[in-house]
């Protein structure tokens, strides 16, 4: 008879730890997507007098994307393909995929803020996309780094403060309070 009023108790108890933690508030995440839209803001390019916001970046690069979109439709050939070396090496890659990721970035960050968003309205943490955020970041500076190791002029050199907020707030949301 005490065997099976032993579990009878413990099953309340167990009820009570996981309705403690799934009441859980998240404030540092919160903080995180806080940041991200401020950071959206601030400038993202800086160089000298010439400042664009992300948001400013997201509605440029929106434009152009549908610009493309409707003069890329002609349904003609594209010519004759050209077999010679083009002199595309690994620095160019590394360069082409800083400036992708670099232009991208508004998009996934604020992308990354609504799905944070929507986790931390069902009481979850929004751990994983913080690790995307934060992969996304790092594959940026990366590539950024590589690209720039024998140019005389850096990509950081155009990267304003936006950008580097919006980037490492993703810490932020990792972060388990």
């Amino acid at each position: 008879q005490q065997m099976v009023q032993q579990p009878m108790m413990q099953q309340p108890m167990m009820q009570q730890q996981f309705l403690h933690q799934k009441n859980k508030s998240f404030v540092v995440p919160w903080i995180g997507v806080g940041l991200i839209f401020i950071a959206l803001s601030l400038p993202f390019i800086s160089f000298f007098w010439i400042e664009v916001t992300g948001f400013e970046m997201i509605g440029g690069i929106t434009d152009i994307l549908s610009d493309i979109d409707t003069e890329g439709s002609d349904g003609g050939d594209s010519g004759g393909v050209d077999d010679a070396d083009d002199g595309f090496d690994s620095e160019s890659f590394m360069l082409l995929a800083a400036i992708l990721l670099f232009g991208f970035s508004p998009f996934f960050y604020i992308i990354s803020a609504v799905v944070s968003i929507i986790v931390l309205l069902t009481k979850r943490s929004p751990n994983y996309m913080g690790q995307m955020h934060l992969t996304y970041a790092g594959l940026f500076f990366l590539f950024a780094i590589i690209s720039s190791s024998d140019s005389p002029v850096s990509f950081f050199d155009f990267i304003g403060i936006g950008f580097y907020l919006a980037s490492f707030a993703g810490v932020l949301l990792v972060i388990r309070n």
